[in-house]
């Protein structure tokens, strides 16, 4: 699917404490997160740019698989960003979808986290669009009252 449509407005869902907003943005789709805690802004913001990809499922019996992550940044939002971009890259290529996320550090430049996986069923998983990149247009991460903020946007 190409370009945003209404239904890209406003639509949000829920990962526990961690809130994800889809906004349309131009030809591309937002997506902003708000979590208690750094660790779970990361993990909420996984979870939220797969939800924005669709319902990816797990094939049934499958193994999981664990990728472990070492990522560092001159700051939160580019971590942020390359977390994203490294996982786009990882669920496309291999066509997985994330089961948990480990995290062994997490400081504002740099993450250490190994992401447990399992293939997904083609047949039962709908998709949603395609997101060709994570961009570095309007990438913010904010401390907020409470906890944190973040917007980042993808090109679709």
């Amino acid at each position: 699917m190409h370009g945003t449509d209404e239904s890209d407005r406003g639509e949000s869902i829920r990962f526990g404490a961690v809130q994800c907003e889809m906004f349309a943005h131009t030809a591309d789709i937002g997506l902003r997160v708000t979590a208690p805690e750094e660790t779970s802004l990361l993990e909420g913001a996984a979870r939220g740019m797969l939800w924005c990809i669709g319902d990816l499922i797990a094939a049934p019996g499958a193994e999981l698989r664990t990728r472990r992550v070492e990522l560092s940044a001159a700051d939160r939002a580019e971590l942020l960003r390359d977390w994203l971009a490294e996982l786009l890259y990882f669920v496309d290529h291999d066509r997985v979808t994330l089961e948990r996320i480990e995290f062994r550090e997490l400081s504002p430049g740099r993450v250490r986290a190994d992401w447990i996986v399992a293939p997904y069923d083609p047949e039962a998983s709908r998709l949603r669009r395609e997101i060709k990149a994570v961009t570095y247009h309007a990438l913010r991460v904010e401390p907020t009252r409470e906890g944190w903020c973040a917007e980042v946007i993808f090109d679709i």
